[in-house]
């Protein structure tokens, strides 16, 4: 049992040494590249829906059905402060 345990030790150490001698190559990584421009594309629109959902919860019903939860007029900060204010006083 344990001469196993130290030959995966051996084995691992050698694979180690094996991905240190050889660094990054594009021609390896070339055919990933759709796979991490996916990822890429998938994380910008989780984090856009993320954004989206606390802009919601952040604005009262009129302003989400009259479209302005990205309007100038309307700002983040002025809209947390309004929300902020009105918690208090419940």
């Amino acid at each position: 049992m344990a001469t196993n345990c130290k030959e995966e030790n051996r084995q691992w150490q050698k694979q180690k040494r094996k991905m240190e001698a050889n660094p990054f190559k594009l021609k390896k990584e070339l055919p990933h590249l759709p796979g991490y421009i996916i990822v890429i594309l998938w994380t910008a629109f989780i984090f856009c829906m993320i954004g989206w959902i606390i802009l919601a919860s952040l604005s009262t019903t009129k302003e989400i059905f009259t479209g302005g939860l990205l309007c100038e007029r309307t700002a983040f900060l002025k809209t947390t402060l309004r929300h902020f204010l009105r918690i208090k006083r419940l």
